[in-house]
């Protein structure tokens, strides 16, 4: 029985084949990677505004948010209620450095009513209203 290995030639073309393969894979890939990061982003930041509203509105008491350094802390007076840590990949761009909310008791929702995601060249908005109260995330088209 003659057994026959893989020649170094063999080998090279594959991994050649592989190489210019993923060569032209790997834009779209990354594209995808950034579009699933920011509308992940997206969904937990609005999905954490709407539980803030939630809450404010059940305790009848004012909950506070602020954005800084890549992520969104949640407080009630001086006590930490909910933290969201951004991911790298992320960048918010607000108007000033940063941003910050008041959930009130009445579940209307302060703050800048537009705040900017960006990862790599794909880009979303978190949008205020309207009607008071409702938050929602579009990613630009």
């Amino acid at each position: 029985m003659n057994s026959r290995g893989v020649t170094l030639i063999e080998l090279l073309v594959v991994l050649a084949i592989l190489g210019v393969a993923l060569a032209l894979v790997s834009p779209s890939l990354f594209r995808s990677m950034d579009r699933f990061a920011l509308d992940s982003t997206g969904r937990q930041l609005v999905n954490t505004f709407r539980t803030a509203r939630y809450e404010a509105r059940l305790g009848q008491r004012e909950l506070l948010g602020t954005l800084s350094r890549g992520e969104f802390v949640l407080t009630r007076g001086d006590e930490p209620v909910k933290s969201l840590q951004l991911p790298h990949s992320i960048e918010v761009q607000s108007s000033g450095k940063d941003a910050a909310y008041a959930f009130l008791a009445s579940g209307q929702i302060l703050g800048p009513e537009r705040l900017k995601l960006v990862a790599g060249a794909r880009s979303g908005v978190l949008i205020l209203g309207p009607p008071p109260g409702t938050v929602r995330f579009e990613i630009d088209r």
